[in-house]
């Protein structure tokens, strides 16, 4: 009877102890599937930034929301460029054009729209001067919300999440229609992203006098696609770039960079880890080609 319980013993121990060996090796495999998602997603970006180190018209990448798709060994990696000079800028754009973009990207009604932008307003401005719809410290804690209005610029558009009354699914919503970096009024018409295009009404499009003109450069089956493969003045470009390594790993990079006019070393402004948005199901595609410019982020 002892042997057979020493034995018991022994095939306990050790079934317990092939478990943790299969657990520890399972979580190496994740670890290095995730590694290499992440190396794809940050060559992505790295491809993103020569792409944009370079004019349009001389073979360089769309700034306009394409996805760019590439294989590398049995991963792949894909990624969209926004130009930021297409964007809503939270600190210096009017109440209206912030109202008009959560009522058209967002859905809601007129009086919810003009509500939450007096509120995102009051937000940012230095004053504790309640717009006639907006909100300031008094009413986030008659609400009982832990945050407060920081009578200070956005300095980032994930802020906005802060805001008495924005929800985290019209934040999801609206947040490819906003930037920090811009400095603008308006967003350039030109070069909108495509969630402002759907929607913008003509009387808040910006003059056609502010806008860039076409590029001579430009050949004429190009010119024909429309004004997406310009690029603003600003040189600021938000870069949305995932890896999926074959394993099925993933990793996803939002990063907002500056390109400088005259050559030198890009400047990171913004970095974050992101939602995976592109590659929505499945893994890495068998026939999947060097590049792919026929979709659109979801």
């Amino acid at each position: 009877m002892v042997v057979l319980w020493i034995l018991a013993l022994l095939a306990l121990i050790a079934t317990l102890f092939i478990k943790d060996v299969r657990t520890d090796a399972s979580l190496a495999r994740n670890l290095l599937e995730q590694t290499e998602a992440q190396a794809l997603a940050e060559a992505g970006l790295a491809l993103a930034v020569a792409g944009l180190s370079t004019q349009y018209e001389r073979g360089g990448l769309r700034a306009d929301g394409t996805v760019y798709e590439y294989k590398l060994g049995a991963g792949q990696l894909r990624f969209a460029i926004y130009d930021e000079g297409g964007k809503i800028d939270l600190n210096a754009a009017p109440s209206e054009l912030i109202a008009a973009h959560l009522a058209g990207a967002g859905g809601l009604s007129e009086p919810e729209s003009v509500a939450l932008a007096d509120a995102i307003v009051d937000f940012r401005d230095p004053d504790d001067l309640r717009r006639l719809q907006g909100a300031e410290a008094a009413d986030y804690r008659a609400e009982g919300s832990l945050y407060r209005p920081k009578n200070l610029p956005f300095e980032t558009v994930d802020e906005l999440g802060a805001v008495l009354g924005m929800t985290e699914e019209l934040f999801r919503a609206v947040v490819d229609g906003f930037t920090v970096h811009s400095g603008q009024r308006r967003p350039q018409w030109v070069v909108a992203v495509p969630s402002l295009r759907a929607w913008l009404p003509e009387s808040l499009k910006p003059d056609s006098s502010t806008e860039p003109e076409h590029s001579p450069a430009l050949p004429v089956t190009v010119l024909a696609l429309g004004p997406t493969p310009r690029r603003s003045g600003l040189r600021v470009y938000g870069v949305h770039a995932e890896g999926l390594s074959d394993g099925g790993g993933r990793f996803a990079i939002d990063s907002t960079i500056r390109i400088p006019k005259n050559g030198g070393a890009h400047q990171v402004l913004e970095w974050a880890i992101a939602r995976s948005v592109l590659f929505p199901t499945g893994s890495p595609s068998e026939d999947a080609g060097d590049t792919a410019a026929d979709a659109q982020r979801p």
